[in-house]
């Protein structure tokens, strides 16, 4: 088998939601730099009436957040919207949490 070239950089649409501004930024340099197109909200419902508007190839969310919370938003895209995926994050440990 002959060298294989590295992969290209990556396209799709993601929304990241997340209410800490730095991790925000960060998590969306990061993304951007590979190539995805970022959107982003400080809370769920924001990041809710923003799913309802465009399509996400894959939706990030924190846990905590005001407004409505990353389980909440989980819920409701999971309910009419079940193609998307959804990716839920979380600086606090927390087994329950996980198992929901």
């Amino acid at each position: 088998m002959g060298p294989t070239s590295p992969p290209g950089p990556q396209t799709g649409n993601i929304l990241i939601v997340e209410d800490d501004p730095s991790v925000l930024r960060l998590v969306s340099y990061i993304l951007e730099k590979e190539g995805y197109e970022v959107d982003s909200a400080p809370n769920g419902l924001i990041g809710w009436e923003m799913v309802c508007r465009k399509s996400y190839d894959l939706v990030l969310t924190d846990i905590r957040m005001p407004v409505m919370d990353g389980l909440d938003l989980l819920k409701r895209i999971k309910l009419e919207l079940p193609d998307t995926v959804v990716v839920v994050l979380s600086a606090f440990g927390n087994k329950d949490i996980a198992i929901k």
